[in-house]
């Protein structure tokens, strides 16, 4: 016989399950949301992690194109303050001198140095700035110079360290660069109404 204390008791013991059984549900959804949590916290610094990696590309982008703009800019001023100085400039040795100290600016060099054919087979050194101008009246025969070699052929001649091409090179005019303790060093041709 059924009795009220037994449907009551069947009744507890049902809505024990059912509350067993959400508790279970709860946790069973609890777990999940803090997966879900968890993989859009992860995507999200993926992406905070890419933007900021984008960011620094561009930032990088932005310095190295600055950099470019600011050397050309510095080329262009140094070319209109050259061509400023050449005009009201009469003496021809101050227009090579004018002339060299705007090229080594340009490149950036420590120093420069000009050498003129002469009819005797030398060349001489007829203009030079900063770490060369100790050169400056310098001869240096056409035969057996790398300055000689670079007018012959027409073609420029550039080394990083000149110590390790000191052969290459007229002693004197070696020794003097070794003195100046140059170590890049480039010789390049340069014609004047195609001599």
């Amino acid at each position: 016989a059924v009795t009220r204390a037994t449907v009551h008791a069947a009744s507890d013991f049902e809505l024990a399950v059912i509350v067993a059984a959400l508790n279970v549900l709860l946790a069973l959804y609890a777990v999940y949301y803090v997966a879900l949590q968890r993989r859009a916290v992860e995507e999200l610094s993926r992406t905070v992690n890419a933007a900021g990696e984008k960011t620094a590309t561009l930032e990088q982008r932005v310095a190295e194109r600055t950099h470019e703009l600011e050397s050309a800019q510095r080329v262009l001023q140094r070319m209109w303050r050259l061509g400023q100085q050449i005009t009201i400039e009469l003496h021809p040795a101050r227009v090579l001198e004018r002339f060299l100290e705007a090229v080594t600016d340009v490149v950036e060099a420590d120093g420069g140095a000009l050498g003129m054919l002469g009819e005797n087979g030398t060349i001489r050194i007829a203009a030079a700035t900063g770490a060369s101008l100790h050169m400056l009246g310098h001869e240096v025969p056409v035969a057996g110079s790398a300055m000689g070699r670079v007018i012959r052929t027409g073609r420029p001649w550039s080394v990083a360290d000149v110590a390790e091409h000191g052969h290459e090179l007229h002693r004197p005019t070696f020794d003097l660069l070794s003195g100046a303790e140059a170590h890049g060093f480039a010789i390049i041709p340069i014609v004047r109404r195609g001599e």
